[in-house]
C-alpha cells in the first residue's frame, strides 16, 4: 500500500509542469467553436451575394435553332450547360425550381423586366438562385442554381 502511495505522488508531481497556458489561444479557439446562430434573412442575403459572383458572363453568343454559347467567368465553378435553362427549350426541372423558370417565362411572354433572386427550395435544404441571361436586350432564359443551405453557413465562420 505504502508503494502505491509512492508511485501515485510521483506521477501526480510529474504531471504538473510549471509551463504556463496561453489563455488568449484558448480563448479564441473556445470563440471559432461557438455556436452562430444565423437567419434566414442572413442566409438569403448570402445567398444572392453567391450567385452574383459565381454566376458572371464573360460572354454570350447566339447559335443556330435558337441555342446560346455562355461562358462564365474562370472563377464560376458552375458549367454553364448545367445552369442555364433558355425560355425556348425543353428543360427537366421539378418542383419549385419549375415553378420559378415559369415565373421568370411569363415575365418574358409579357414583356415584363426580371431581376435576380433568392429563395428557399423544398424543406429549406438549399437555396435556389436565379437570375435573366439578357442577349441584344432581350431576356433568353434563366440562370437556375441550386445551393445547399449548409454551404452558405459555412461561409459565415470565414
Amino acid at each position: 500500500m505504502r508503494k502505491l502511495n509512492i508511485v501515485f505522488l510521483l506521477l501526480v508531481s510529474l504531471a504538473c509542469s510549471d509551463q504556463k497556458i496561453d489563455t488568449t489561444k484558448a480563448r479564441e479557439g473556445l470563440k471559432s467553436q461557438e455556436i452562430q446562430v444565423v437567419s434566414d434573412a442572413d442566409i438569403l442575403e448570402k445567398a444572392m451575394e453567391i450567385g452574383k459572383r459565381d454566376l458572371m458572363i464573360e460572354s454570350i453568343s447566339a447559335g443556330e435553332n435558337g441555342t446560346f454559347s455562355i461562358h462564365l467567368s474562370q472563377a464560376s465553378k458552375y458549367n454553364p450547360n448545367e445552369v442555364f435553362f433558355p425560355f425556348e427549350q425543353e428543360n427537366q426541372l421539378e418542383g419549385k425550381s419549375k415553378e420559378v423558370f415559369d415565373a421568370y417565362a411569363y415575365n418574358h411572354e409579357n414583356d415584363i423586366s426580371s431581376s435576380p433572386n433568392v429563395q428557399f427550395g423544398e424543406e429549406k435544404q438549399f437555396i435556389i438562385y436565379t437570375a435573366p441571361v439578357v442577349f441584344d436586350g432581350s431576356e433568353v432564359g434563366v440562370f437556375l442554381v441550386q445551393i445547399p443551405r449548409k454551404d452558405i453557413v459555412l461561409t459565415f465562420a470565414d
